[in-house]
């Protein structure tokens, strides 16, 4: 099988979802191919594989500053990085700044969870990537 060069495979985790309009959640369950690739246990993040160097980038939501309040410290990137072992943390909101920093001409980008069921989709289309 031949390898597309400058190819950047994006992942999507498993999401938050709510419990009908109330403010509890369902039990949160990573999504298996990501967390396989991550071992991470936060929600509604995002993960990038440069297919030439392997370099590991998380790409995790920004909370607002009064998160704070109610769900308590808001950890910063190199936590993450620190915690999972990954080249590089950046926000969910730059994901395409990220990409295009990379240089990458091909995207192998799927919701795994997405691709796994009826739904099927590809995350190249939500980012607006190559």
């Amino acid at each position: 099988m031949e390898v597309v060069p400058k190819c950047v495979v994006l992942l999507q985790g498993g999401e938050q979802i709510r419990r009908y309009c109330t403010d509890t959640h369902v039990l949160f369950r990573q999504e298996s191919f990501f967390n396989w690739a991550f071992g991470m246990r936060e929600t509604d993040c995002y993960g990038a594989v440069d297919v030439d160097t392997g370099r590991s980038i998380l790409f995790i939501p920004k909370p607002p500053e009064n998160y704070a309040t109610w769900m308590g410290v808001i950890h910063p990137q190199q936590h993450f990085k620190a915690r999972y072992g990954v080249d590089d943390v950046q926000y969910t909101c730059d994901v395409t700044s990220t990409w295009s920093r990379l240089g990458s001409t091909s995207s192998a980008a799927f919701d795994l969870a997405q691709v796994s069921s009826s739904r099927g989709g590809l995350l190249s289309d939500t980012w607006g990537l190559p």
